[in-house]
């Protein structure tokens, strides 16, 4: 929502109100998409295959996006601490082995 207030004097707030609240936009959720008014999520294997920018009519990717995984553990600290050798510990052959929709 994008409200223009005028007459506000510095250092003040003033309470706003809507009249007609609009409801949230609707959210179609399955295992293979993920739609809204703005955007269309594809996914395949839960991988996302292709962003689409609805109101600009556009696919957002070239190709689909590849995840990579690292090993998580800190140089001195495991919680905080990114390893600066991280990138030498490439996770591979992962897959993924099941999908759940939890909420649409």
């Amino acid at each position: 929502m994008l409200v223009y207030a005028t007459a506000i004097p510095a250092g003040q707030a003033q309470a706003l109100q809507t009249l007609h609240p609009s409801p949230p936009p609707p959210l179609q959720a399955s295992l293979d998409v993920l739609e809204n008014t703005w955007l269309r999520v594809e996914f395949a294997q839960g991988m996302v295959q292709q962003i689409y920018d609805k109101r600009r009519q556009t696919k957002l990717l070239q190709a689909p996006i590849s995840y990579q995984f690292f090993r998580d553990q800190g140089q001195y600290w495991d919680a905080w601490n990114i390893d600066p050798n991280y990138a030498d510990y490439l996770l591979e052959g992962w897959q993924v082995e099941a999908l759940e929709l939890l909420e649409t």
